[in-house]
């Protein structure tokens, strides 16, 4: 049976704005070693079932209202413990009243230092310019030419909500992740340049997909699978 061509373009033509997908995919796994790791380009890895976001950023960039948006959500959070920690050391000296009281005056300035929350996550973290590749406009596909090559390659750009489920090929044949010589899992690291300081489990996880690697995609309760292209 011939595999089924899609048109990525085409795919996602009824999409808008902000969009959820489903995506299955396989990619060659970087190995420690060079060529004298003999497992070197020979391991794949699958993940099927992930659910991503993606976004034609017409108006505004997407992944930068994200990560300002967590940023405000920890300096709230931070703000929040700071209160109760304050309150609780009044616990026994304040009438339950008296705690009322307090708890709505903390509230209050909770709320009306939103905009300063805001103000500060958009000075810590502005989005900048690919380093590789071009956005065609108004959609979510990366066109880059590679250095030597003369014809582009075009990715899916996508923002990881949930990565699925995760399976390891060497040449095609199952095997463990811990028997793979000279893989290293990826860990997020974090930082003050690191999208504004956030913390790793509460960074935006953005991913440019290959359309060669992609499976499968899940879109208006239909699945196309089999080998994608943009045209």
């Amino acid at each position: 049976m011939a595999t089924q061509m899609h048109n990525v373009k085409s795919v996602l033509a009824a999409l808008r704005g902000v969009s959820f997908i489903g995506l299955d995919m396989e990619t060659v796994v970087p190995l420690k070693g060079g060529k004298k790791n003999e497992m070197q380009g020979r391991v794949t890895k699958r993940v099927i079932g992930s659910t991503v976001l993606i976004a034609q950023n017409k108006n505004t960039n997407t992944y930068q209202n994200m990560v300002r948006n967590r940023i405000a959500g920890e300096l709230l959070q931070a703000a929040t413990a700071k209160a109760d920690e304050g309150k609780g050391m009044l616990v026994d000296l304040l009438s339950e009243a008296e705690l009322d009281e307090l708890s709505a005056k903390i509230e209050a300035a909770l709320t009306a230092g939103e905009a300063e929350r805001k103000e500060t996550a958009e000075e810590r973290f502005e989005v900048s310019a690919r380093k590789w590749g071009e956005r065609v406009p108004n959609t979510p596909i990366i066109r880059h030419v590679k250095t030597g090559e003369v014809h582009p390659n075009f990715y899916l750009d996508t923002i990881f909500l949930n990565a699925g489920k995760t399976e390891f090929f060497l040449d095609g044949k199952p095997i463990a992740e811990d028997a793979i010589q000279g893989y290293e899992k990826p860990v997020l690291k974090e930082g003050a340049q690191i999208q504004g300081g956030l913390k790793a489990e509460n960074q935006v996880i953005v991913r440019s997909i290959g359309l060669a690697s992609i499976l499968s995609i899940r879109t208006g309760g239909q699945n196309y699978a089999g080998q994608f292209f943009y045209a």
